[in-house]
């Protein structure tokens, strides 16, 4: 609690305490006035929540309590809920015909003091789990708008609240209205600006990628034709009898040729600007044939799988080998993360349904990623494995093969990086 709310509460006397009506009155207006006070002293809605039910709580019983608002999709946000004086975990559910919704049409405050089933089958009101025996509510209306409603209720006893009461609980429903809204639009505000930053580092990457994609492409294609030379007359003369140390230089300026063009593939694969070729795809089909090809390495370097595909994944619309080759690439990175660390690990693919499609992820208990290179770890070129055992170009392959998906690719590693930390 603020020490601006401690101090309040300190101060205040319960609304039946004082013998005179009139000290009374005064008593509860002074709490209304210093409870708006420290409302209106944050824009932090979990903290705006809590100064309203601490202020109430000084003047009325609220041993069952909520506040509630009209949230995204017509659905009622319980902000906070209050049930034989335990807390509720933040809840949702759709609208109804209950006592919220009730108040939110008729944005007047009700009382129900005594006969409460009665009361509302009378008013056409349908509630959800035990009912009360005395319940009053009042909906906090913002520029002519029911944005919510703050309730409390008793299960045992009757005709514990009265008109004084309500009229309190209709003041403070007024004031927290403009508080609890500018609250909810700060958040939002606050959430759409760190979205535009995410899209804006997206946006950069994705250019930074076209921009090099294009100086690389006519490398590429420049290198490939002398490499294909090479690779030709080099299988050509292995094919001939020759003594066996000349027979040694070949095979090594093969093999080293073979490893250029591959690299050389790479480097048009990530350059490459035409469209996937997508279908319906099976995500678990796609990464149980990808382990199936890493099935050897993985076994004889000692790293176990850890497979939690969830069952009836529904399919995706992807091309599943540019789809595979991103799998490939991950695996490969943990494998390479693993046995840089020590000689065996753990690896674990995961895949569940997410609201916009399926969250894929792979997981490592290698020795995880230092802050400072978790920005640059979709960059092209950039790598930390040592010369000749990477190009740097894996994870930019894949970023561009997710971002042509209409997907999102990123990367999670514990702050500092440590041993087992691993990377996500």
């Amino acid at each position: 609690m603020s020490a601006l709310l401690q101090t309040v509460s300190s101060n205040l006397v319960p609304i039946g305490d004082p013998a005179d009506r009139t000290l009374r009155r005064a008593h509860v207006l002074e709490l209304v006035y210093e409870v708006t006070r420290a409302i209106n002293s944050s824009l932090n809605l979990d903290e705006v929540t809590e100064f309203i039910y601490q202020g109430f709580r000084r003047i009325l019983p609220a041993d069952n309590f909520y506040i509630a608002i009209v949230g995204k999709n017509q659905q009622v946000e319980f902000l906070l809920e209050v049930e034989d004086r335990q807390r509720r975990p933040m809840r949702s559910r759709p609208m109804a015909a209950g006592l919220t919704e009730y108040l939110l049409g008729t944005r007047r405050p009700l009382m129900i003091p005594r006969n409460f089933e009665r009361s509302c089958r009378g008013l056409g009101i349908s509630f959800v789990g035990r009912p009360a025996a005395c319940w009053m509510g009042a909906p906090m209306v913002f520029r002519d708008r029911a944005v919510g409603v703050i309730a409390t209720q008793s299960y045992d006893r009757e005709e514990i609240y009265d008109a004084e009461h309500l009229s309190v609980l209709e003041n403070l429903a007024s004031q927290a209205a403009a508080a609890i809204e500018n609250a909810r639009l700060f958040q939002e505000l606050k959430d759409s600006y760190q979205d535009l930053q995410a899209t804006q580092q997206r946006l950069l990457q994705s250019e930074k990628l076209a921009a090099v994609g294009q100086l690389i492409s006519g490398v590429a294609h420049e290198l490939n034709n002398p490499l294909t030379g090479v690779v030709g007359w080099s299988q050509y003369l292995l094919g001939q009898t020759l003594p066996s140390s000349v027979r040694t230089h070949v095979a090594t300026i093969n093999e080293q040729a073979q490893r250029a063009t591959r690299i050389v593939q790479n480097l048009l694969t990530f350059s490459r600007q035409h469209k996937p070729e997508k279908s319906s795809v099976s995500l678990s089909e796609v990464v149980e044939k990808t382990l199936a090809l890493r099935s050897y390495e993985l076994r004889v370097n000692n790293i176990q799988v850890h497979n939690r595909l969830e069952p009836q994944l529904r399919a995706i619309h992807a091309d599943a080998h540019q789809i595979q080759q991103v799998i490939l690439n991950l695996i490969i990175n943990a494998e390479q993360a693993i046995l840089g660390a020590r000689g065996g690990g753990n690896l674990t693919i995961e895949a569940r349904p997410a609201p916009t499609g399926v969250l894929l992820s792979v997981s490592d208990d290698g020795p995880g990623i230092a802050p400072d290179q978790l920005k640059k770890i979709f960059d092209p070129f950039f790598t930390t494995k040592p010369v000749g055992q990477g190009t740097g170009l894996g994870l930019s392959i894949s970023y561009g093969i997710i971002e042509e998906h209409g997907g999102r690719i990123w990367v999670e590693s514990k702050s500092p990086a440590a041993e087992g930390s691993g990377a996500t």
